[in-house]
């Protein structure tokens, strides 16, 4: 696959957030708070990323990650559009706040879960490092014969 494929799949997410915010901006519905259709776009959100990740090559994986970016942004703006639509002026900002707070705290979740992760894989193969309290010297470099 290499960087051309990275960049195509890329691409792909990327123009299918742009035709759900295209689409959400121009025929948004009478009711934006219509929790059945922000429900739809998380479910199929969720579905069509299941479904890139077993994609067995590029021809499928690229209209599922354009799903998953129209889905996404479809749902990420119905879910934005209702919080400052239902909060009162006087809270808005608080919830709002925390809301922003939940989506800006997922790497260092991804972070807190990957490194436990990572030491119980090292231990199972037995590779991991020592720690003996003192620095290990370097083998001696033989020396080259002339």
């Amino acid at each position: 696959m290499g960087s051309t494929g990275l960049r195509l799949l890329s691409a792909a997410h990327g123009a299918g957030s742009m035709l759900g915010t295209l689409i959400i901006a121009t025929a948004a519905p009478a009711d934006p708070a219509s929790g059945v259709l922000m429900l739809t776009a998380a479910v199929c959100m969720g579905l069509a990323l299941m479904m890139f990740s077993r994609s067995p090559g590029m021809g499928f994986a690229f209209p599922m990650l354009a799903l998953t970016g129209f889905c996404s942004t479809f749902y990420l703006t119905h879910v934005t559009t209702i919080i400052q639509q239902k909060v009162p002026d006087h809270l808005r900002g608080r919830v709002l706040s925390l809301y922003s707070l939940c989506w800006n705290l997922l790497p260092l979740g991804g972070l807190l879960a990957g490194g436990p992760r990572r030491r119980r894989r090292r231990a199972l193969r037995g590779t991991g490092r020592r720690r003996t309290g003192r620095r290990q010297r370097a083998p001696a470099a033989e020396p080259h014969a002339a």
